[in-house]
């Protein structure tokens, strides 16, 4: 009887010791507080944008491009313009306007250079450096052959 009682003591001494550590030891951050890859800014997934692709006035295509970028909470809650329509007309305008970019010869296509241009033209929309990076996650190019073919199978 006096070891149940002993072994009863000690079970109950060692999940108080456990308890108490891991209280002390493993309490969470505050939501929102994380530092991440850049401290202490959000990143916003934007919605896919589509770019229709004219040439020798017919459709060629749309290139589907996703990004994310990085800006502080409270930058964005001061901006009078949602910024996602920001990023919608300076992405169309970009690809409509840059010359290098040819949708035959992707491999020619400077991801880096792109991402840089997107960026440096929105800070300078926004007139201040709001937006800290711009994270391509799709840049695809799909023909008008393609989408009449993947019409053509599902029906």
């Amino acid at each position: 009887m006096v070891k149940t009682l002993l072994l009863g003591i000690w079970v109950s001494a060692i999940l108080s010791g456990s308890v108490y550590y891991f209280a002390l030891n493993n309490f969470e951050k505050p939501a929102g507080k994380s530092e991440g890859y850049f401290g202490g800014l959000d990143y916003v997934k934007l919605e896919p944008i589509t770019v229709a692709i004219i040439d020798e006035r017919q459709i060629k295509g749309y290139i589907i491009f996703e990004a994310v970028y990085t800006i502080k909470q409270s930058e964005k809650d001061k901006l009078s313009v949602p910024i996602d329509y920001l990023f919608r007309d300076l992405v169309i305008g970009s690809i409509h306007g840059n010359p290098d970019i040819d949708i035959y010869r992707m491999e020619k296509f400077d991801l880096e250079a792109f991402q840089d241009l997107i960026l440096q033209n929105i800070n300078k929309k926004l007139r201040k450096k709001t937006i800290y990076d711009v994270l391509v996650q799709r840049i695809d190019f799909i023909s008008k052959d393609d989408i009449r073919d993947l019409q053509l199978r599902r029906s």
